[in-house]
């Protein structure tokens, strides 16, 4: 754990994202289908942010937790100058969370611990995810593709991959409905990427590709060439 908050305190989150940014909007355009203004969200590995912004700033309340003290340090600043949006963010590890056992969150984004929890931990951090959701409670997870080799090379010492079928499989396990599984990135987005990264196009433009070509988010066969992919689930029970 000390090693993955050092290697994640020198890390560049914010500009990470801004290289991923066709991740955020095919992640966002899903999401916003599901996720309306007075959800209470639990954001958990929220890094800088990224989507504990994006949903508070359409109304929703967050509470955002990451292991690395340095990313709520920059979550706090930036709030600083945001006062009017609902969010509490804290230094917290998803595999030793103290929440109230009555807390219960309309949503639950899990979107950057499965890079990283070993496999035989993210069963327990699931659990605490679904502890805290609300029946019918939406629950997203991400994760980086064992089938796509790119990220393999660059960061195959700190990333945990993991193939569909595998998250399939796992989340089959819990009380949960699938509502989509879906890529999120990769050559297949084609002009999405240039749109994205190149040309730097407010999310709004970028959702309006995503409306023309839906085709390429929810054929399931582009699963495989996807660097990340999204599993978005009911809770059941």
């Amino acid at each position: 754990m000390k090693d993955f908050v050092q290697y994640y305190t020198e890390y560049d989150e914010d500009g990470r994202l801004q290289r991923h940014r066709t991740e955020f909007a095919a992640t966002t355009y899903v999401l916003d289908k599901l996720i309306h203004t007075g959800f209470h969200i639990l954001d958990v590995g929220a890094g800088t942010g990224a989507y504990s912004f994006y949903y508070a700033e359409k109304g929703c309340s967050v509470v955002a937790i990451d292991a690395v003290p340095k990313y709520i340090e920059i979550m706090r600043s930036r709030l600083q100058s945001q006062p009017d949006l609902n969010i509490e963010a804290f230094v917290a590890d998803i595999r030793d969370l103290s929440l109230p056992s009555t807390t219960n969150f309309d949503v639950v984004l899990f979107m950057g611990p499965v890079y990283h929890v070993p496999k035989q931990a993210i069963k327990h951090c699931l659990d605490v995810c679904l502890r805290v959701l609300k029946t019918d409670g939406i629950l997203a997870v991400s994760y980086v593709n064992a089938y796509e080799g790119h990220e393999r090379d660059k960061h195959a010492d700190m990333i945990i991959f993991h193939s569909p079928a595998e998250i399939e499989q796992l989340l089959s396990e819990f009380d949960l409905s699938l509502i989509c599984h879906n890529p999120t990135d990769g050559v297949v987005f084609g002009e999405l990427n240039e749109l994205a990264y190149g040309q730097q196009k407010e999310i709004e433009e970028l959702h309006a590709w995503l409306d023309k070509n839906q085709h390429v988010l929810y054929d399931s066969e582009w699963i495989s060439s996807s660097v990340h992919g999204l599993y978005v689930g009911r809770k059941t029970i």
